[in-house]
């Protein structure tokens, strides 16, 4: 019997792989002399600043409030140096305030204290040297004195004066609880009672 040669199958051709010619990267173009001398300029002002006068010098040229969160000081200053001759506008300052107070709202923050920018009256947009300062509109009234009872010494409007005031009526301590506790919601029980035995005593001498 003859024997039959097994048919070897053809391989298929390697597919050839296009070679892509890579192009370096320009180096950056050398700054010119006025350039060089406007930025060391700008730096020499920056050197001068706290955090709080560059995020100030930033805001009112215009950053991105989300963006200028995110920064260090150098971050500010690379930005800085390069938006220092957009116009400034002042009112960025109150805006960014307001801004950060609903941030800090919708993490569950709401009346965390922080650095206001809004307290800085004006900016020299030259120098960003700070002008003036204001005091925002909250802390331009005075806090009212608290007012003490010449009698008993107590401050007025507190849920102690209030026990002292129900217990000289005559009010029962059952009745003295239950109207301190709806005013007061806070006040405890057990200093309402000793809080009225005290007032009792000084009304007896």
């Amino acid at each position: 019997m003859k024997k039959t040669k097994a048919k070897t199958k053809k391989k298929k051709p390697e597919p050839v792989i296009p070679v892509v010619e890579v192009k370096p990267t320009p180096p950056p173009k050398p700054l010119s002399e006025e350039q060089i001398k406007r930025r060391d300029i700008i730096r020499d002002k920056m050197a001068m600043m706290k955090y709080k006068d560059l995020q100030i010098n930033c805001v009112i040229r215009g950053i991105d409030f989300d963006f200028m969160v995110s920064k260090d000081t150098n971050g500010l200053q690379t930005w800085l140096v390069i938006n220092w001759d957009m116009p400034c506008i002042q009112e960025r300052l109150e805006e960014f305030d307001g801004w950060r107070e609903k941030k800090l709202e919708e993490i569950g923050k709401p009346g965390e204290p922080f650095v206001r920018l809004g307290y800085v009256g004006t900016t020299d947009p030259n120098t960003g040297e700070i002008l003036d300062i204001k005091k925002p509109e909250k802390m331009m009234s005075k806090p009212k004195k608290r007012e003490r009872d010449e009698e008993t010494g107590i401050f007025k409007g507190t849920k102690k004066a209030y026990t002292c005031e129900l217990t000289k009526a005559g009010k029962p301590l059952a009745e003295i609880i239950e109207l301190v506790t709806a005013k007061f919601p806070e006040a405890k029980e057990k200093s309402i009672k000793i809080w009225s035995k005290r007032f009792q005593k000084t009304l007896k001498k």
